[in-house]
C-alpha cells in the first residue's frame, strides 16, 4: 500500500467522524438515556482539559499509523474504524440521544474551559460516545502494535471515560456504547480481514 493511500484511508476515517457535526447540531427529540448512577456523578470543570486533548491526540496518534504502523495491522484497524463509526453514525441519525447540560459552577478551577467545551459542541449523539469508541479502537491497534502498553491504554481508556462524566458530556449507558461499538468494529475488521479480496478492496480501491 502505498503512502498516499494510508493518508486516503486516514482521511475517509475523518470524513466518517466528520458526520458527527451536523447531527450534534442540528438532531431534535431524542432520548436521554440516564441511570439512577448518573445523577450522583459531580461536574468536574477541569475534566474538560483531558476531554478535549484527547480528541487532539487520537487525531495525531491515526496520522501517527498511517505513516508507521505494518500494513496488515493498519489495514485492519481503518476496516474497524470504518464499521464502528459508521455503525454509530446511522445509530444517531435513527436513534437520537442527548444529555442535557448541568450547571457550571463559575467559581470552579477550569469553568472556562468547561463553557468554552458546552458552546463548541451541542447535546445531541450522546450514545455510544464517540470518545469512547475512539480511544477503544486506539488503545486496541496500539497494543497490538506496541503489545507493552497495553496498561498504559487501559489508563488512558479510564481517564477518557472520567472526563466524559465528570464535565456532564455523557452517561455511563454512553460509554458502554462506546465500548460495545468499539467491539463490534473490531470484531467485524477481523473477519473482513480474512476476506482478503474483500479488505483489498476496502483498503486498495
Amino acid at each position: 500500500m502505498t503512502q498516499k493511500k494510508r493518508l486516503l484511508l486516514f482521511g475517509l476515517i475523518l470524513l466518517a467522524q466528520a458526520i458527527y457535526l451536523p447531527l450534534n447540531r442540528g438532531l431534535q427529540n431524542g432520548t436521554a438515556l440516564n441511570l439512577p448512577i448518573d445523577n450522583l456523578i459531580p461536574i468536574y470543570p477541569v475534566w474538560a482539559v483531558p476531554y478535549v486533548l484527547w480528541m487532539v491526540s487520537w487525531f495525531a496518534l491515526w496520522l501517527w499509523a498511517a505513516f508507521k504502523m505494518p500494513e496488515k495491522l493498519y489495514r485492519q484497524m481503518i476496516i474497524s474504524g470504518l464499521v464502528t463509526i459508521v455503525s454509530a453514525m446511522i445509530f444517531f441519525l435513527l436513534v437520537p440521544t442527548y444529555v442535557p447540560r448541568k450547571p457550571v459552577d463559575e467559581m470552579a478551577f477550569g469553568a472556562i474551559f468547561l463553557q468554552l467545551l458546552y458552546s463548541a459542541d451541542g447535546l445531541y449523539c450522546a450514545f455510544p460516545s464517540g470518545h469512547i469508541y475512539l480511544c477503544a479502537l486506539t488503545g486496541y491497534f496500539f497494543s497490538n502494535w506496541f503489545p507493552k502498553t497495553r496498561w498504559l491504554w487501559a489508563g488512558i481508556l479510564m481517564i477518557v471515560g472520567l472526563s466524559t462524566l465528570f464535565t456532564g458530556q455523557h452517561y455511563v449507558t454512553d460509554l458502554l456504547g462506546g465500548l460495545i461499538f468499539a467491539g463490534f468494529g473490531i470484531l467485524m475488521g477481523r473477519r473482513l480481514m480474512t476476506i482478503k479480496s474483500l479488505s483489498r478492496k476496502l483498503t486498495n480501491w
